[in-house]
């Protein structure tokens, strides 16, 4: 089963048959490093996070939200 964390109209919610449904509640926020950058993700935990991601992970750090 493959998960779709990310869209191209909120970094959070999720468009639905034209309403926003937010999973802020429920979502964490990470920095990830990887490839010598760091790039900022939403996930609901690191294991879902590293299923997403593909390469090497050099390192992830949970934010507080």
């Amino acid at each position: 089963m493959h998960y779709y964390l990310g869209n191209s109209y909120f970094k959070n919610a999720i468009p639905t048959l034209g309403y926003k449904v937010p999973f802020a509640d429920v979502l964490r926020r990470y920095w990830v490093r990887q490839y010598g950058s760091i790039q900022e993700y939403y996930a609901t935990d690191k294991t879902a996070l590293r299923n997403y991601l593909c390469g090497k992970i050099d390192e992830i750090i949970e934010l507080q939200n």
